[in-house]
């Protein structure tokens, strides 16, 4: 029997604008490179790229496109990517002694996905000490509901490209985003029930009594493996 909490960041398709600080705003190619955000919606991993192609190739087996999540210096100290073979999970780093850590105990190493400077627009990490993962955003607001949801804030990862070194979006000001959010509990990696709420509050105060209802108690107690989460989504 398993439960446990899988709280994900963000699983709304981005468009137009800013998203939970995913922007669709071009970068300069000669000065950074734009980093692609595509999300799982059935293991809730977060995958960030450079590669156009890789991003096409996920997007095209069930991946959501989320945006631009910022752009990457073309030179500075190397962030890491490493890979485990075992649940899927990418995990990135700038500290060369966390990306060895990690190889020795399996993981594989997949080379430099990008570059960071040493000042620059700050991508926070934060970690889930459920379901072990790790997301990282340059948005403080989607940075703070998933601490207040439960995750760890690890510090700042790395740094992007300052806006000087982006090409500058045509609206100067940033829209304001309204959330709304989506709760739900899963049954063997299925989710079975799902409902979208206007605050956080009532999201996990549902997903909590569903969770705890005697229909889930039962399947959990028959042996099935029960997650839960919330996660916000742009409010249209």
């Amino acid at each position: 029997m398993k439960l446990s909490k899988k709280i994900i960041a963000l699983g709304a398709v981005a468009t137009l604008g800013v998203v939970g600080g995913v922007t669709t705003a071009h970068a300069s190619a000669s000065t950074s490179n734009a980093m692609y955000r595509v999300y799982n919606p059935n293991s809730g991993e977060h995958f960030y790229t450079k590669s156009a192609y890789e991003k096409s190739v996920l997007v095209k087996t069930g991946w959501r496109y989320e945006g631009i999540g910022w752009n990457a210096p073309t030179s500075g100290s190397a962030v890491y990517r490493v890979y485990n073979p075992n649940s899927g999970e990418h995990f990135y780093t700038k500290s060369a002694y966390e990306k060895s850590v990690l190889v020795g105990r399996g993981w594989r190493y997949e080379g430099i996905g990008w570059y960071t400077a040493n000042s620059g627009t700050p991508l926070y990490r934060v970690y889930n000490p459920n379901s072990g993962e790790h997301f990282y955003t340059k948005d403080s607001y989607e940075k703070s509901v998933l601490v207040k949801a439960g995750w760890r804030y690890e510090g700042i990862a790395w740094y992007g490209a300052t806006t000087s070194q982006t090409t500058k979006p045509t609206q100067p000001t940033k829209p304001t985003q309204k959330y709304q959010y989506v709760a739900w509990v899963s049954v063997d990696g299925v989710r079975k029930y799902q409902k979208t709420f206007d605050t956080l509050k009532e999201a996990n105060e549902w997903g909590d009594k569903t969770k705890d209802s005697q229909e889930v108690v039962n399947l959990l107690l028959a042996g099935h493996s029960i997650r839960y989460g919330v996660y916000p989504i742009d409010k249209k």
